[in-house]
């Protein structure tokens, strides 16, 4: 086991405080022992540490052993970086305040070493998860920042959706900020900027599918994603079209290979599973959506042309004559759902056997100018075939 930290801890506490340095006269012969007593626990951490790592332990033993060690470094490191920073009103008058600077440098310098010889030569073992060090995170902040920058610039010049591009950026910052960036998190973050701008065609697809082999398991952007396919669905008309696009992109969904074990979060679960799990239940309701209007005609089956009658007009137009109906007061029932929900049940298109009633709804009022005109034109060939049969067009009516 590793006992150079007790002493280590003991020494930062008690001898590296700004208030003990100001307490002392110090020469430049202390603050001289004071950077080889560093060097030297140093040496005898990374020989503790290789003996333990290199031994016959178990490898859970050697994860729980090495992530403690990161922790504890970690956790000197920003000790340590407080006294430089944070306590700096404290020594920045002292005469000496340079060679306090000086080692307070030098020993995050060393203990940041450290840190590294732990990744370089036991990454295996290493707990990725771990916040990096304040101390690092002012030497790579500028550097992501301007990565980051570059990223959304870039989003904008090929004319990527805001929202798409919005979520992207303020996820990269959510998590660019001191006590939340890990070496894992900043590992994914560059990589995802880096093979963003390495694609040869960046489009709102290929970000997509990309983002998605990526593991970028933002919640915002699973409802982006979900919002977009209830938002396609609600322009199928038909029940079997709707059914046939979310099989389509289920199966499209499963050919998308993730390309390593890091996600954005890695704490939540696959964004490729949730997905598939949402493409599963929208398939799930609408064949019981399918199957529930099948058994509502099964007893009916003779008269079936009966009760579902071909309709010679699209079901945009098909929605405004129902509204034309109700709003007239041809149909007296009141409840608008329910209305629809019959018509869907009784009536279908050469291209909607099935008919949402749901889109039936929502088209009864999300009309476009062109439906309007068809109907109007439509409803006018049935006052030329009253007046073709009943010669009423120039019908004088009694006061």
């Amino acid at each position: 086991m590793n006992y150079t930290f007790p002493k280590l801890l003991v020494w930062v506490d008690e001898a590296l405080s700004p208030s003990a340095l100001m307490n002392q006269e110090l020469s430049p012969e202390d603050f001289k022992n004071w950077t080889a007593y560093s060097v030297n626990k140093s040496a005898k951490w990374k020989i503790n540490i290789s003996s333990y790592m290199l031994s016959q332990a178990a490898t859970e033993d050697k994860k729980q052993f090495l992530k403690a060690q990161q922790q504890q470094l970690v956790s000197l490191i920003n000790q340590v970086n407080q006294y430089l920073f944070k306590r700096k009103r404290i020594w920045y008058i002292s005469p000496q305040a340079g060679m306090i600077k000086k080692l307070y440098v030098s020993v995050l310098n060393i203990f940041e070493d450290l840190l590294s010889y732990a990744e370089k030569y036991f990454s295996e073992f290493c707990d990725m998860t771990i916040k990096i060090s304040d101390f690092r995170l002012k030497k790579i902040l500028p550097e992501l920042r301007k990565e980051t920058n570059d990223l959304q610039l870039l989003l904008q010049n090929a004319k990527i959706d805001g929202e798409l591009g919005g979520l992207i950026i303020k996820g990269i910052n959510a998590i660019s900020i001191p006590g939340k960036l890990s070496y894992a998190s900043l590992k994914y973050v560059m990589n995802m900027i880096s093979q963003v701008k390495s694609l040869n065609s960046l489009n709102q697809h290929t970000l997509i599918k990309t983002l998605i082999s990526l593991d970028f398991n933002r919640p915002e952007f699973y409802l982006y994603l979900t919002n977009i396919t209830n938002l396609k669905l609600q322009n199928i008309d038909g029940l079997h079209e709707q059914l046939e696009y979310i099989i389509q992109q289920s199966n499209e969904m499963n050919g998308v290979l993730i390309q390593n074990q890091c996600s954005f979060n890695s704490n939540d679960c696959s964004l490729k599973l949730e997905l598939q799990n949402f493409f599963e239940a929208k398939a799930a309701y609408l064949e019981k959506l399918l199957n529930h209007r099948r058994l509502a005609m099964q007893d009916k089956i003779d008269a079936e042309k009966a009760l579902r009658l071909l309709l010679d007009m699209t079901v945009p137009q098909f929605a405004l004559f129902i509204r034309v109906l109700k709003e007239t007061q041809i149909i007296l029932k009141t409840g608008i759902t329910e209305v629809c929900t019959f018509f869907a049940m009784h009536f279908y298109t050469d291209k909607s056997l099935f008919i949402s009633s749901s889109n039936l709804l929502k088209r009864s009022t999300d009309v476009e100018f062109a439906t309007v005109l068809k109907l109007w034109d439509m409803l006018i060939d049935m006052q030329n075939w009253l007046d073709e049969k009943f010669s009423i067009r120039n019908y004088r009516r009694s006061l």
